[in-house]
């Protein structure tokens, strides 16, 4: 029987493919496009986690993660091009949202696990939060965005908060202390996005810069 972990891995790596493939629907892009986007998305945190702790990135030995990727990356590619209402719709907008909180909450927790015991507290949330929006900040760039972690409702500070919860209640019981991160990660992104929460940013108009 797989380990909680595992199985978080499995879920962030599908929960994000599907966030990087509507992504790149939206932008129009292929299905080469949407595949790729999705991948990017799904692996580019634990790539860039693991070489920046001098690790071989998992994908490179194991390439199952690649090949879950790619399989609901293309799942959703024809599951929204046989639904395209869906696409005009909020219901795309909420597979999106709900898709990138629950990615994002998952891989940052998983993240600081990987880490945990190597560094001190403040490197393992860092690499933890790494992992959570990597893979989303090379999502953005490749769609032509600016990265929602620089700008959007409360993204990074949702998997900082959770990752802090997760290494203040793992020494007791890691299981529930990964639970209680990925909850805390989850509701408050999904309560950021709905209700508008965003850190403080200096709103200048154009014409004067």
């Amino acid at each position: 029987m797989p380990d909680l972990f595992s199985v978080f891995d499995i879920l962030g790596t599908i929960v994000f493919a599907i966030s990087g493939a509507t992504t790149a629907i939206r932008k129009d892009m292929d299905i080469l496009g949407v595949v790729v986007l999705g991948v990017v998305t799904a692996c580019g945190g634990g790539c860039l986690r693991d070489m920046m702790t001098n690790n071989t990135p998992a994908i490179l030995y194991k390439p199952d993660t690649i090949v879950l990727a790619v399989i609901f990356s293309f799942i959703t590619f024809c599951f929204i091009m046989f639904n395209i209402r869906m696409a005009e719709t909020k219901i795309y907008n909420w597979v999106f949202v709900i898709s990138d909180a629950l990615g994002l909450a998952i891989f940052t927790v998983a993240g600081c696990d990987k880490v945990a015991g190597m560094y001190t507290v403040g490197y393992v949330v860092f690499f933890g939060v790494l992992t959570g929006v990597g893979g989303g900040i090379i999502r953005d760039i490749l769609a032509g965005e600016t990265p929602y972690v620089l700008t959007k409702h409360f993204y990074a500070s949702s998997c900082i908060i959770g990752g802090i919860v997760y290494m203040i209640l793992r020494p007791y019981t890691k299981d529930i202390a990964a639970y209680f991160g990925i909850i805390i990660i989850f509701a408050t992104r999904m309560l950021a996005y709905i209700y508008k929460w965003n850190l403080p940013k200096v709103n200048m108009n154009k014409k004067f810069l």
